[in-house]
Parts: C-alpha cells; sequence; structure tokens
C-alpha cells in the first residue's frame, strides 16, 4: 500500500486502472476492426467512457489529497466529479442502447466486439461496485438490523414538533441499533421514556459531536468520541460504539457532516473518517447524515477506503433511493425514472459485513427518511 498525502494507493486503484485500460483499449480494438456505424459508435463511446472514468479517478485522488483546513479545492472539481458520475451512468443507457440496436441490424457485423462491449459496461457494477457479491440471503440470528434517522429534532415534515411519531416511526421498523442525527437531550430523554426499556444501552453526543444519538439493544461495551471540526458549521462529529452482539464484537459508526452544496467540507469530513475506521478492528457499520450524494468525492473517497455501500450492494442504481423531501421529485412517478440513486444523503456503509436488506421508509416524521439494512456476517 503506498501513502501519499493522506491518500492510500490500494487495490480498488488498480481496479480503477484496469478499468481504464479496458475501455481505452476496447474502444481503439473497435475504431481498428470494427465496421459499420451503430459499432463504430459503440467503440468510440468506449473511449469517452475511458476519458470520463479517468478523470473521475483523477479528481478524487486529486481533491482528497490537495483538502485540508487551511485548503480547500476548487469547487469546480468536486461538482465536477458528480457530474461525470451522471454522465457514465447515462452514457452506459445509451451504450447498451446501441449495443442492442447493433445485434438487432447488423447482427452479422462484428459480433464478437458486441459482446465484448457488453462485458465492458458491467464491469462497473460487477468488479469495482460489488453487485451481489456482498450480500447475504438467508436469514440468520446473527443478523444486525442497523437503522439511520436524522429525526430534525422532533419535528415532522411540516415543522411541528412531534416525537410520538419519531417514535412510532422507529418503533415500526424494529431495528436493534438505532442512529439518530438532529437529536436533542430532550428528544433523547423522551424516547427513553417512550420505548420504555426496549433499548437498554444508549450513548449522546456531548460538546463537539452534539445532536448524535445512537440507542442499542445490545451491551456497549466501549465508547469513542470524535469532535467536529470547530470551523465548519454543521459538522458534528463522530460517535462510536463496540457492541457485543450475537456473533461477536462490531463497531457502530454514526455521524453528520456539513451541508456544504459544493462538497470541499465533506471531503474534509470523510478523510477524518477514514482516519478514525483505520485504527479500528472488528466489523464495522457507519451511518448516518452525510450532506453528500453517490458519486460525490466524499462518499467515493469512504468506497475506495474498501467501506462497502449496502445500497449498491443490493438496489440497482436507478431504483429509488431519496432519502430526503428535498422537493416533488422525491414522491412524484417522474421521480422514479430518474437515476435517483444520486439524490441519497443518508448512507450506510459496512466492512466485513454483507447486506442482507436495505430499506428506504416513507415515514414524513422528520424531514429525511429513515434508512434501514439488515447486516449478517461476512
Amino acid at each position: 500500500m503506498i501513502v501519499l498525502n493522506n491518500y492510500q494507493f490500494n487495490e480498488n486503484d488498480l481496479r480503477c486502472l484496469i478499468l481504464f485500460l479496458a475501455y481505452g483499449i476496447g474502444g481503439i480494438v473497435g475504431l481498428i476492426h470494427s465496421s459499420g456505424i451503430i459499432n463504430m459508435v459503440v467503440a468510440i463511446a468506449l473511449l469517452v467512457r475511458a476519458i470520463l472514468f479517468g478523470t473521475k479517478w483523477f479528481l478524487m485522488w486529486f481533491s482528497v489529497r490537495k483538502t485540508t483546513m487551511s485548503h480547500l479545492v476548487s469547487p469546480y472539481i468536486t461538482i465536477t466529479h458528480i457530474v461525470l458520475n451522471v454522465l457514465l451512468y447515462f452514457l452506459d443507457i445509451a451504450l447498451l442502447a446501441s449495443i442492442i440496436t447493433a445485434v438487432i441490424v447488423d447482427r452479422n457485423d462484428a459480433p464478437g466486439f458486441v459482446f465484448f462491449s457488453i462485458i465492458l459496461i458491467s464491469l462497473p457494477y460487477l468488479f469495482l461496485f460489488g453487485y451481489f457479491i456482498n450480500t447475504c440471503t438467508i436469514p440468520n440470528e446473527s443478523d444486525i438490523n442497523i437503522l439511520t434517522y436524522n429525526i430534525q429534532r422532533g419535528h415532522n415534515l411540516e415543522g411541528i414538533y412531534d416525537i410520538q411519531k419519531t417514535y412510532e416511526t422507529i418503533k415500526d421498523l424494529a431495528a436493534d441499533v438505532v442512529c439518530m442525527q438532529e437529536i436533542t437531550p430532550i428528544c433523547l430523554a423522551e424516547l427513553k421514556n417512550l420505548f420504555k426499556g426496549a433499548y437498554p444501552y444508549y450513548v449522546n453526543g456531548t460538546e463537539g459531536n452534539s445532536e448524535l444519538a445512537i440507542l442499542s439493544k445490545y451491551k456497549i461495551q466501549n465508547i469513542v468520541r470524535v469532535p467536529g471540526f470547530v470551523d465548519i458549521a454543521q459538522d458534528r462529529g463522530i460517535i462510536a460504539v463496540q457492541l457485543m452482539t450475537n456473533n461477536g464484537l462490531k463497531w457502530v459508526i454514526t455521524t453528520h457532516w456539513s451541508a456544504d452544496a459544493l462538497g470541499n467540507l465533506q471531503v474534509l469530513s470523510s478523510k477524518k473518517m477514514v482516519h478514525f475506521i483505520s485504527q479500528l478492528d472488528n466489523p464495522i457499520v457507519v451511518c448516518g447524515d452525510f450532506n453528500s450524494v453517490p458519486g460525490s468525492v466524499a462518499i467515493d473517497y469512504l468506497i475506495h477506503e474498501n467501506l462497502i455501500d449496502s445500497w449498491s450492494t443490493k438496489v440497482l442504481p436507478w431504483a429509488m433511493g431519496f432519502t430526503t423531501f428535498s422537493g416533488p421529485l422525491s414522491e412524484s412517478k417522474i421521480g422514479r425514472l430518474l437515476p435517483t440513486y444520486y439524490f441519497r444523503l443518508d448512507h450506510i456503509f459496512s466492512r466485513q459485513m454483507k447486506t442482507r436488506e436495505i430499506t428506504v421508509n416513507s415515514s414524513k416524521a422528520s424531514d429525511h427518511k429513515p434508512l434501514s439494512a439488515i447486516l449478517c456476517k461476512n
């Protein structure tokens, strides 16, 4: 493993390099040996994908390496990184459409290249993001049900204080561990009273990581609090608990990152999270309100450091993924047709664990939707 200014080159960089070369070489071979307009278009699209993919990879490396408290990279870099991910998403759809057209219209023209192209565009989903690889299907008593929920200080979607509705939402989801953001001491006291011992173990934030809390049915063995960045608004730090579960010790970590629309501040929080979890052993669950969408530098960096996004292992990218009531699209039929994968702000990641199920609940007890996952032994 090579370390360069807080960026560790690891096996994921090797995978990115292999994908970059595969797209580039595939496109060049296609241009040289394929005939027919459609196949030429597919070859050019593969070359474009190589350029976009390589640029996105470089931007993540550059952003993580250069971002510090005293120096934030240009917001255009972090925004471009997200845009490239969206473009790659639509390019894959266009590639599939072109390939299907090539098979129907000109099935005798370089069928081997068409087949090769299908394999290439499947690689990121199978090889890089781990679809179906980091999953489990058979329920087991050692499974752990994790819920992350920004409760908006007990206020519902209309802005009315309704801690009873918050309680009912959490109760209905029946999680083993509940990680909450934007929770005040008053909210926590009321929830503990309502649950009447259902969650006998809990930890709340202190100065530097206030408005974070974890409720647990499992005994808490250790507690670690990491304060947020003092100079960054809404960065509430980290709370981590080591739990004695039915399947041994596990770390559960919750956080709430700054709502920086440009994504620079989230990169700082991501670097802090990576440094923190590098010191932990045992299986790890990291969840919370990251105020970062999939495909952003901050989230991609977590994945680069071998945290597995539970959503990506169980749900196809274009499935409903809104975790906030951020506008009419989040509840509309049109929204269901968009790549809503890119509108999730709340996430559940894990290390040394697999995902059996992940669900976004539609409760309107907050401006965020609760996100829950059932995780199993790796």
